[in-house]
């Protein structure tokens, strides 16, 4: 197990690829839509998944770590993602819960429970007060070593996946947090036996292609798999149809992205959406920033090669004579100093590049 210095979580999250959340002396630190869409995958990044650390001082005028307080399971990708594939044996498959992580930590005595990015998020105000409150959880035997990994599933916080009226704190993974061991699923069923927790499903798979197959057949209600292989490794499958409503869901459209874009809103519709739709927004967000950068500079270029006059007549004549008509829509109108950016966004919801 190799974490992250507090020197380098400071220094990615000065840079926009980490958040970080303070909480007295505590800090969740979380990886940000700059991360996922500049593709900064680092030992910080990976490792910054709601990571909660005690520092020695209040945030950020800390300097060293005194104890890690929760270690979540580090980044893991779809398969195929970023060209990454599974290497290992394939080990055990568990059903994919549609609801939010929920991650275990202890402060002033009692047992909280945070979300990946925040230790006041609404879900984890639920998930803390449905832990301590719930006589069918034996919490006061949890070991102090072991970080408890949840999916947190109730009916306000539902995504896709429709789960009726059921309430939950499903346990997904264990780790020691001062080991760094990530217990396997056959252990983690054993310790949720224990503490009155219940876990997912599996699914026997002999290997990776075959889950990959059968997502493209899975029915919207389910979301997909975490597979894990013998190196230890997490890869997520998820299944076309849940996706596909995920999207509709979601209203990830070319337009959509467009409106945001031009409203200034995109990074915090982004930052709402789960990791794979965020990834083809992002995408789409490259596309038009793209086009504009090009169309801008293009037009700029053939501005400082204009001749020098005042009369826009004759300078109308002379881009007419020499450019085609859609650059010209943009050149013209910046010679006259008007906002050239809502007819470029024009052209982006209409798709005319």
């Amino acid at each position: 197990m190799k974490l992250p210095a507090l020197a380098s979580i400071k220094k990615h999250e000065q840079e926009g690829l980490v958040s970080v959340q303070a909480r007295d002396n505590l800090i969740v630190c979380h990886y940000t839509n700059k991360c996922v869409y500049s593709n900064t995958w680092n030992n910080t990044t990976v490792a910054c998944r709601g990571l909660i650390l005690r520092l020695d001082k209040e945030w950020p005028m800390s300097t060293h770590v005194t104890e890690i307080v929760a270690l979540p399971f580090e980044k893991f990708f779809n398969i195929g993602e970023g060209d990454r594939y599974p290497t290992g044996k394939l080990i055990e498959t568990t059903d994919k819960m549609d609801g939010s992580l929920g991650i275990l930590y202890r402060h002033n005595g009692r047992l909280h429970i945070s979300t990946v990015g925040s230790f006041v998020s609404d879900q984890a105000k639920w998930a803390t007060e449905f832990l301590n409150s719930n006589p069918k959880y034996l919490i006061n035997n949890i070991p102090v070593n072991y970080t408890l990994l949840f999916e947190i599933i109730y009916p306000a916080d539902r995504k896709v996946v429709d789960y009726g009226k059921l309430e939950d704190l499903i346990l997904i993974g264990v780790r020691d947090r001062y080991s760094g061991k990530d217990f396997y699923h056959s252990d983690v069923r054993n310790i949720a036996h224990v503490l009155g927790f219940s876990t997912p499903n599996t699914t026997l798979f002999n290997n990776y292609e075959e889950a990959c197959i059968e997502a493209k057949v899975l029915d919207a209600n389910n979301e997909g798999w975490v597979l894990r292989f013998d190196d230890g490794k997490r890869f997520k499958v998820k299944g076309y149809e849940y996706l596909t409503l995920q999207r509709l869901i979601n209203d990830v459209s070319w337009r959509h992205v467009i409106d945001n874009l031009e409203a200034g809103t995109l990074d915090e519709w982004i930052s709402k959406l789960p990791d794979e739709i965020a990834n083809e927004v992002i995408a789409m967000r490259i596309q038009a920033k793209g086009f504009i950068r090009d169309k801008l500079h293009q037009a700029t270029s053939i501005l400082a090669q204009a001749p020098a006059t005042n009369d826009q007549k004759v300078f109308a004549i002379w881009l007419q004579e020499n450019y085609a008509k859609p650059i010209r829509d943009i050149v013209f109108p910046m010679y006259k100093g008007r906002d050239v950016m809502p007819y470029l966004y024009k052209r982006l919801r209409d798709r005319d590049f």
